[in-house]
């Protein structure tokens, strides 16, 4: 996607008849247009209720941020951790953050940021808001585009802010979910630290000698991961779980192929 020719796109946006919500809609990545003073949302695409792990568009328009990630009523429909909701908080700090800036140069704004998705998982997005006027000339709403950059993320990058939103363990669990590879492992016998580390570098490479020039250590001590990392395999290979490593996740799949 171009997303140097989005906001010229987005300044020839007009309210008048369908177009804005026809851009919303068949926008092929999250988009949501939310009113000013009421913060709630107007328009959405489909692409935000799955982001938000809800059915419907009607799940979200009517309500604010707030309902949507911290109602009781609204969390009913899906199974939110803690840390997804702390994460939550933190994001929607930013937003009114962009918006505020929004509001005070009158252009439009483009940011980036890490959070966690509705299942737990690490993404990260350029976000780009314009100001929506009325005829008078008076801001009245925000319209926004999400641009998922999550697969540009190098592994080894994704793995250590997986590490800041978790415990040591439940990181690398949620790392190896990312990618639909958790159940290639023995739940029982989780990947430590290092080992996670060697199976990212085999990625790459996975010369016993490469991998051990990377991390300086012997070649028998890098074997010694590799063989650890294989033994804790329960079905697949090896090679499966390097080939998953480098794929688009599931959820993402759809959306990088229009």
């Amino acid at each position: 996607m171009n997303t140097a020719q989005i906001l010229p796109d987005l300044r020839r946006i007009s309210l008048d008849g369908s177009l804005l919500y026809d851009f919303v809609e068949k926008f092929p990545e999250s988009s949501h247009i939310r009113e000013m003073q009421t913060k709630k949302y107007l328009m959405v695409n489909h692409h935000m209720v799955s982001d938000c792990g809800l059915q419907t568009v009607d799940d979200i328009i009517g309500y604010t941020q707030n309902d949507i990630w911290f109602d009781s009523t609204i969390q009913k429909k899906r199974s939110l951790s803690q840390t997804t909701i702390s994460s939550f908080k933190n994001r929607i700090k930013k937003i009114d953050k962009i918006e505020n800036q929004v509001l005070s140069t009158k252009h439009s704004v483009t940011a980036q940021c890490f959070f966690l998705n509705s299942r737990g998982h690490v993404g990260f997005e350029t976000v780009v808001k314009t100001g929506i006027q009325n005829h008078e000339g008076k801001m009245i709403a925000f319209l926004t585009i999400c641009i998922c950059l999550t697969h540009q993320v190098p592994l080894s990058t994704l793995l250590k802010i997986y590490q800041v939103f978790y415990p040591h363990k439940e990181a690398i669990q949620k790392f190896l979910s990312h990618f639909n590879i958790e159940s290639y492992f023995d739940p029982h016998a989780p990947l430590t630290q290092k080992e996670i580390e060697v199976l990212i570098a085999m990625r790459e490479n996975s010369r016993c000698k490469v991998i051990a020039n990377k991390f300086g250590c012997s070649v028998p001590t890098a074997s010694s991961h590799i063989s650890n990392i294989h033994g804790k395999l329960t079905s697949g290979t090896l090679h499966d779980v390097l080939h998953k490593l480098s794929a688009l996740p599931e959820d993402e799949q759809i959306m990088y192929a229009v």
